[in-house]
């Protein structure tokens, strides 16, 4: 179990590191703004399907909680990211 721990580990850091490198040629393609929703959607898609693999039963959150969600998500990474790739200097929060 720890070896299968330390493989995702290690896959994530790998993912990681390669996230400068592929947004820097994405970019050159693509805009910015057009990127954000693909990313969020393509990984939607893979944790679901995993999901689905593995026979999760309780990967939804509640439903009392999806607005909270909602807004976090979208206030918090992509009209940030939005602002920052236009020259907007917003200091990012940490609460």
């Amino acid at each position: 179990m720890q070896h299968k721990a330390y493989s995702f580990l290690i896959i994530a850091c790998l993912l990681w590191g390669f996230q400068p490198v592929t947004i820097k040629i994405v970019t050159q393609e693509m805009n910015i703004l057009t990127i954000i929703p693909l990313r969020f959607l393509i990984v939607s898609i893979i944790l679901f399907i995993i999901m689905k693999i593995t026979n999760e039963k309780n990967f939804l959150p509640p439903k009392k909680s999806l607005l909270t969600l909602f807004l976090m998500g979208f206030f918090g990474i992509p009209v940030v990211t939005a602002f920052n790739s236009q020259d907007y200097n917003i200091p990012l929060l940490v609460i």
